[in-house]
């Protein structure tokens, strides 16, 4: 007879099991994979359901995010990531109990927050029914053809930067506004997953202003997962990407309170869900960024 499934933390010896899960979820390659368990992974990262003595369920929980408003003390964050559940084990519930228990361990052990950025609208709507999120960051999103971009050289000058660099920009950028601060370790694997697709962190400059970027390159299109730079042009700031990372299509991803001027799509990009007793303040342009995809 089968054993009931169990709920609990990722242990030594789970690393294949975990492996395959991510695999026939994601389709990632092997090496991407192997990447995130050499350079990232440590033991109990993740919340599992075990059924007959392997792990057939899995959800990581990503440390190191404080939740950042003006005026306000920081409160610790954390990030749930990469849920995913054997085929032949969905529609079961597992993946609704995994995610129940991750966010339980986080609040056990200190969190006020756990985020979540769902991949898709059918995901938004299975989070709101399983975790009940009450508060979301958003975004600005641009989303444009290679033939949109200005002609001629540049106006924003871009340089590679390391995570650490990075990290210093993007805090000095974002300081009096709501966002989500990143620790160094978050900022590492997010440069990982850049460098891996052949893409990168950047510091930009316009007009004496610095801005910063992160860069995904997938095929003929260009992601910059994240641009930040107050006073300057999306179209530019791509164009000047572009000449590094050429591409036919563009999706640029900043925050709303800044190219208010640029247009671009605002929507919901993250999602919260508070330890109880705790409630994240209100704010309509409280930004996140990274989703480290």
């Amino acid at each position: 007879m089968s054993a009931a499934p169990r709920l609990r933390p990722s242990q030594p010896g789970d690393e294949e099991a975990l492996k395959r899960i991510w695999k026939l979820s994601f389709n990632d390659e092997d090496s991407f994979i192997n990447m995130f368990f050499r350079d990232f992974y440590i033991q109990g990262m993740a919340t599992v359901v075990e059924f007959d003595s392997f792990p057939v369920s899995s959800v990581y929980t990503l440390e190191g995010a404080r939740v950042s408003f003006p005026g306000e003390p920081e409160l610790n964050c954390a990030y749930v990531y990469s849920l995913g559940t054997l085929p032949e084990y969905r529609n079961r519930g597992y993946g609704a109990k995994v995610v129940r228990e991750c966010a339980r361990r986080a609040f056990s052990t200190g969190s006020d927050f756990v985020c979540v950025l769902p991949a898709s609208d059918s995901l938004y709507r299975w989070y709101e029914d399983t975790l009940r999120p009450h508060a979301c960051f958003r975004i600005r999103e641009h989303r444009f053809r290679l033939r949109e971009l200005p002609a001629g050289p540049p106006l924003v000058q871009a340089e590679v930067i390391d995570s650490a660099e990075y990290g210093i920009l993007r805090e000095k950028l974002l300081a009096s506004r709501p966002h989500v601060h990143f620790g160094n370790k978050l900022l590492m694997w997010q440069e990982a997953i850049c460098k891996y697709f052949g893409g990168g962190l950047y510091r930009l400059r316009h007009e004496g202003v610095e801005g910063c970027a992160t860069v995904v390159p997938e095929g003929d299109s260009l992601t910059i997962c994240e641009l930040l730079l107050p006073l300057g042009s999306v179209l530019q700031a791509a164009a000047a990407l572009s000449s590094l990372h050429p591409a036919g299509s563009f999706i640029v991803r900043s925050p709303v309170f800044w190219g208010t001027d640029q247009g671009g799509n605002i929507r919901e990009h993250v999602v919260a869900v508070s330890s109880p007793g705790r409630q994240l303040p209100v704010s309509k342009d409280a930004y996140w960024g990274l989703a480290f995809d």
